[in-house]
């Protein structure tokens, strides 16, 4: 059996959810989906090991401006994408952030998929036969993972509401940086800082945004309560 390899394949869309305001940049949605798969003497002979599975997802608020794509590039490292994915993923995201769909402001979020398939080679498939098969799966992947059937579930906004706001100067520990900015907490006193129940901290205006989309921490997924729980 030769080594594993991997290949990288990726959709982004954009679905109108509910938000107060623009802010003061774009929310966009970043899901690392996993999946293994046997290959065995052409591309279309495999198997499979399930459905492709959720491992990572961030919401990061993106700023106007040509570093954009750089931060974005920051995120997707950290979340294990190799670098060489990166330039694929960008010009996907940049053709549909330059072409919003009909009467849709930019701030509406953007949701990036990034389908991980780890390729195992059982017989006499050719690797790269493999990869061009896969790369014309990708409407397929597009309804069945894309964001046309996510079902996001925002934090209940009464308890965004009760969130405890902390300004930076009366801390006496550096909380480093904000997880959805980047932006370090020492370089903007002037915000205010929230501590999410599983201990992650954010600004509080960058976390607000996220929650009104999803009500799971970005950092590890921690559940928020929800409409559907205050209402049990």
């Amino acid at each position: 059996m030769s080594a594993e390899r991997h290949i990288f394949h990726s959709t982004v869309s954009q679905v109108p959810v509910p938000i107060l305001d623009e802010g003061e940049g774009t929310l966009v949605i970043l899901r690392l989906l996993k999946q293994s798969r046997f290959w065995y003497d052409n591309p279309r002979d495999f198997t499979q090991d399930g459905e492709p599975t959720l491992v990572d997802e961030q919401a990061l608020l993106v700023r106007p401006g040509p570093a954009k794509l750089k931060f974005i590039a920051e995120h997707l490292l950290r979340m294990g994408v190799p670098p060489e994915e990166h330039e694929a993923i960008l010009q996907k995201f940049i053709q549909r952030y330059l072409v919003p769909i009909d009467d849709t402001p930019h701030y509406v979020p953007y949701t990036v998929n990034i389908l991980d398939i780890s390729v195992s080679l059982l017989g006499s498939a050719d690797y790269h036969e493999i990869v061009d098969w896969v790369a014309q799966e990708h409407i397929v992947y597009e309804d069945h993972w894309g964001t046309n059937k996510l079902k996001f579930v925002p934090a209940s906004r009464s308890w965004i509401k009760s969130l405890k706001k902390i300004k930076l100067d009366t801390l006496e520990v550096d909380l480093g940086s904000c997880a959805i900015c980047l932006d370090d907490f020492a370089n903007c006193v002037d915000q205010l800082v929230t501590t999410l129940p599983c201990k992650h901290q954010y600004h509080v205006d960058c976390i607000v945004q996220s929650l009104e989309i999803s009500h799971l921490c970005p950092l590890c997924r921690y559940p928020m309560p929800t409409v559907e729980a205050d209402e049990q």
